[in-house]
This record gives structure tokens, C-alpha cells and sequence, in this order.
């Protein structure tokens, strides 16, 4: 049984169930709780507009242009808009699917453009640069912020990933970070270089007593490093970052900069192919990777090519 042109209450009151619903399906399917609260911002969004427009129930497909229209207007990025695009799309069909509506609107949507650029990346430069401004010889917090930097770069790991670390997800004899349930919902290892070594067991002895499993903790700011305040957040690693470019006297990069370097780097470098470098970032298919870096990868491609090239006269010879 399909709802028709509901009043503003009923409008409220269905959808709220609808919605809710859906958020539960997503769980359920294995969606983390971070994907299932960015359907239900990128959703209420979208029905908070149609409210205020006066878009009864259903919408048509022009309803859903005109939402997308009015986001792009308002000065959010192409991408952000192609994320409300995927998030409505998710939802009516998982309506349709549900028989709560004969069709999806969604199905006469073209999917919004997004331009494809080159990622923002740090480079193996920008992170000595940033290394350089902790002491070797310093606080139980520059030990921390040396380890964090050393993972975030060569690990590829996301922000959230990192952070959830705990001590036990090292395994420093085959050099291995265990990331549990990471995006996805699946557990995968990652391994890191032999440098990483040294920083993670400087940290390690350097830092006060915990007696939780948490990996990195936050500090209260004192003397030699000050005592420890609690574990540290996404944004406490984010405020530290920010911390550390200001004194390198280099401009922000995001946390996500390091995983876009890591993988460039890699491919760049001739010796690493995508099914590598998309197992390394937890994609869930080589396709991720190829969309998001293939394409920017030209020093890769030209180092291989050189290899075939010199075997091709080699064998000719």
C-alpha cells in the first residue's frame, strides 16, 4: 500500500519510520555505524528541504533535481552533491524494494558530475619535513605524534582506523597492523616498514601508565608531556597534524593526505600493482583503486614501460 500526498504530520511520521527502518536494514546488511549515520544526515537533509518546500509525498524526479540544484547553489563541491545523489538512490530503491513505493525517482536522476582531480597528497619531503620538528630525545607526546605520522603515511590507514588502534593490533615481529572491522566490516593487516619499528617501541616505553588497550592517548598538556587526559580522538589527531604543519611551516594536510600519498606513491614507484595497493587500503575491489588513483599514476606507468623496453632490446640483442 503506497502513501499519497501525506499532510506535514503524517508526512513527518511516515518518513521518520521509513527512515528508521532503513537505517536498521543498513546495520543489518553489515553497513558501520559511521556509514549508517551518513545516510541518515544525507536523507534527512533531503526531506527537511522537501518540508520546506512543500514537495508532498512521493517526490518525482524533478523534486530531486531541484534538491540537488539547490545544494550545488549553495556552494557545496560536486562530490558532496554526488554523495546526497548515492544516499537518495540507496533509500528509494530500498523502498521500492520494500513496497512502500511503485518506483524510484532516482531511476530518471542523471548522477551528478564530479571532476576527477588529483588527490591532495603528502609526499615522502612533506613527511620528513613534519618529522623534523619532533625531538628524538623529547616528550612521551612527541613520541605519539612521531608514531602517528610514521602509521598514517606508510600504513594508509584511515583516520578512524587509526585511531581505534589498540596496543595488541601490533605485531612488531612480523610487521603487521591488524585493523580491526575497518570500513566494510572486515578485518584486514597491513604491513609497515622496518622504521616504524623503533618509533612504536620509543612511544611505548615512553608513555605514562593506561590501563586500557588503547593504542594512542590524549595529554592534559603538561610538563613532559603532561598526564594523560583519555584516549585520543579523530579530531585530537587532526589538531595535532595542524600543530605540526604550523611548525614545519607547512600548510595544513588533511589526515586522508597521507593515505592519498601512500598509495601514489606505490604505484608511482613501478614495484606495486593495484590488487596490492587496494588490499593495503581495505578497497573492496581493484576498480576503487583504479578510479581514484590509476589515472595519476604516469611516473608508474613510464617505469614500467622503461623495464619491458630495455627486456624487449635485451632479448632482441
Amino acid at each position: 500500500m503506497f502513501l499519497h500526498s501525506v499532510g506535514s504530520v503524517g508526512f513527518f511520521l511516515y518518513n521518520c519510520v521509513m527512515l528508521n527502518s532503513f537505517l536498521t536494514s543498513r546495520l543489518a546488511s553489515g553497513c558501520s555505524p559511521r556509514t549508517v549515520t551518513w545516510y541518515e544526515q544525507m536523507i534527512s537533509r533531503f526531506l527537511s528541504w522537501m518540508d520546506q518546500a512543500g514537495v508532498s509525498w512521493p517526490p518525482g524526479p524533478e523534486d530531486v533535481e531541484s534538491f540537488l540544484s539547490d545544494e550545488r547553489r549553495s556552494g557545496l563541491s560536486p562530490s558532496t552533491v554526488a554523495g546526497r545523489y548515492r544516499a537518495l538512490s540507496a533509500w528509494f530503491s530500498w523502498l521500492v524494494a520494500r513496497g512502500h513505493l511503485p518506483g524510484s525517482p532516482m531511476d530518471h536522476v542523471a548522477r551528478p558530475r564530479v571532476p576527477r582531480r588529483i588527490p591532495r597528497r603528502v609526499e615522502v619531503g612533506q613527511l620528513a619535513k613534519l618529522l623534523e620538528t619532533i625531538p628524538q630525545d623529547g616528550t612521551w607526546v612527541d613520541a605519539r605524534d612521531r608514531l602517528i605520522l610514521l602509521l598514517l603515511f606508510w600504513t594508509g590507514l584511515r583516520l578512524a582506523e587509526l585511531a581505534a588502534l589498540e596496543v595488541r593490533d601490533l605485531d612488531s615481529s612480523r610487521r603487521l597492523v591488524r585493523v580491526r572491522a575497518g570500513k566494510g566490516g572486515r578485518d584486514r593487516f597491513v604491513p609497515y616498514p622496518v622504521e616504524i619499528g623503533p618509533a612504536l617501541l620509543s612511544y611505548l616505553m615512553a608513555r605514562p601508565p593506561w590501563s586500557g588497550p588503547e593504542l594512542f592517548l590524549s595529554s592534559d598538556g603538561g610538563r613532559a608531556g603532561g598526564r594523560v587526559r583519555g584516549v585520543l580522538t579523530d579530531n585530537g589527531i587532526r589538531q595535532m597534524i595542524r600543530r605540526r604543519c604550523q611548525r614545519a611551516g607547512v600548510p595544513y594536510v588533511n589526515p586522508h593526505a597521507f593515505r592519498h600519498g601512500l598509495a601514489m606513491a606505490l604505484l608511482n614507484s613501478g614495484e606495486a600493482d593495484l590488487s596490492l595497493v587496494a588490499r593495503i587500503l581495505g578497497h573492496s575491489s581493484t576498480s576503487i583503486t583504479q578510479r581514484f588513483y590509476a589515472q595519476w599514476t604516469d611516473d608508474g606507468m613510464r617505469s614500467k614501460y622503461d623495464r619491458a623496453a630495455r627486456a624487449i632490446a635485451e632479448a632482441d640483442d
